[in-house]
């Protein structure tokens, strides 16, 4: 899914079922039953063999699954189930729109933080102007990207401030305000 997708926290429509991005607010939920998911599609297409593969490895994390982001009850659920490519063509669709949430996460570099916390992660979003109950309403992928582009606009301000810093203790008068000039130029 494209940026503007995740930003704009959208569903996808599968005749009468809508297909929605995990919220963060919902996250937990999700990870409760999509944990063995994840490990199960790290790395694999998403082929109608390994989704019928999956559904038959874990069908009621499938279901959890497929009720947390779509418009169907688990009666309804069970019905389509019984039309393989149906529920294959829902199963690739909740994949392909939450695949954010899917992913293996990569385990940090370096000695991670004991203490870090979810927490953490809103507050630096909120540092950069978000509000919590938008970080709530924002789909992961969308939670994700923010962190991302957030993280990478802190470096970009660490590394020009280490520059200033060093460009006025290494220049003179003349230097230096010739590199504050080339900072504001627009």
């Amino acid at each position: 899914m494209n940026d503007f997708f995740l930003a704009d926290n959208r569903s996808i429509r599968l005749g009468d079922i809508e297909v929605r991005q995990i919220q963060v607010k919902n996250y937990d939920q999700w990870l409760g039953c999509t944990a063995q998911i994840k490990v199960f599609l790290d790395k694999k297409d998403h082929s109608d063999e390994v989704l019928t593969q999956l559904f038959l490895a874990h069908p009621v994390d499938v279901f959890k699954m497929c009720m947390l982001v779509t418009s169907i009850d688990a009666d309804q659920l069970k019905k389509l189930a019984v039309d393989q490519s149906e529920f294959i063509q829902l199963l690739r669709t909740i994949v392909s729109v939450n695949s954010a949430g899917l992913k293996v996460e990569p385990k940090p570099k370096g000695k991670a933080d004991p203490d870090a916390s979810w927490f953490d992660s809103f507050q630096f979003l909120i540092s950069l102007g978000h509000r919590h109950e938008d970080i709530m309403n924002m789909s992961y992928g969308a939670f994700q990207a923010y962190l991302k582009a957030g993280r990478k606009n802190y470096m970009n301000d660490v590394s020009l401030s280490a520059t200033a810093v060093r460009a006025a203790q290494h220049s003179d008068k003349k230097g230096f305000d010739k590199f504050r000039k080339e900072l504001n130029k627009q």
